[in-house]
């Protein structure tokens, strides 16, 4: 499997901004925070120590990866976690995912929520996290949807999921996005940025290690025409659902346990 280079994009020339300006503001506030049913390909797991990835003896397993490495199996990359890659957000989905068990085992995805489901009761055993008489889980899930850029690569669209201990790691980028505007004042689409993702080590008090995947501060960038244009057209097809999330057997595969 072939890591990534180090990924650098060629900013928009000063040239371009009136017309990146103009198409800003046609698609004032596009993508910020509504909560759709939409799907779209590829899914981007971070690796942990006991991912299924790291033990040879797993049919997954993917030599030379390490904890903190980025996966996305979709396109057969394995990306140094430090670098990271830049990703360009398209769609945002909130949704209660239901699992006929813990995720990351042998459990499948069953049926989403667009709200928390308090008509089916249950334990809640953590923030973001309910257990059922029947053993299933539903987990608090946010999902950006959008496109990869990876050099030597054309862009692809993915999936990255937040739950858990990723919840802050998502609303703080929602934080961000939405605190971009277009010059008449107006929220910005939020494909008219890319974002620098890495991976920063993460710990608790049990000495239980893991990683999240995180924007670079400050290390957004503006997209050009061309992948503004991109963007723009992700969000129309995802919008009339002619994309896909990552299918829920794909999505199962590679979710592990974060601690809560």
């Amino acid at each position: 499997m072939a890591k990534a280079d180090k990924t650098e994009l060629t900013k928009a020339d000063s040239t371009d901004l009136s017309e990146i300006d103009r198409l800003s503001q046609q698609y004032a506030g596009a993508g910020q925070s509504e909560r759709e049913e939409d799907r779209i390909q590829a899914f981007v797991k971070v690796l942990h120590q006991l991912s299924p990835e790291m033990n040879p003896a797993e049919p997954t397993y993917v030599e030379g990866a390490k904890p903190g490495d980025i996966l996305i199996t979709a396109q057969n990359i394995l990306i140094p976690g430090q670098e990271g890659f830049f990703f360009q957000p398209c769609e945002y989905i909130y949704a209660w995912a239901e699992w006929s068990g813990p995720p990351g085992t042998s459990s499948r995805r069953v049926n989403s929520y667009p709200e928390r489901p308090v008509h089916l009761g249950g334990e809640s055993t953590a923030p973001g996290k309910i257990v059922l008489p029947n053993g299933h889980e539903i987990v608090e899930t946010r999902y950006h949807l959008g496109l990869v850029y990876i050099d030597g690569l054309e862009p692809f669209p993915a999936t990255i999921s937040y739950s858990s201990t990723g919840t802050n790691v998502s609303k703080n980028w929602i934080h961000k996005m939405r605190a971009k505007r277009n010059s008449d004042g107006s929220l910005t689409p939020i494909f008219k940025y890319l974002w620098r993702l890495i991976t920063v080590p993460q710990s608790n008090d049990r000495g239980q290690r893991w990683h999240l995947l995180t924007p670079k501060d400050k290390a957004e960038q503006p997209a050009t025409p061309e992948q503004f244009k991109a963007g723009a057209e992700i969000y129309d097809k995802l919008k009339e659902h002619k994309l896909k999330m990552a299918e829920e057997d794909a999505v199962n595969a590679q979710i592990d346990q974060i601690p809560f």
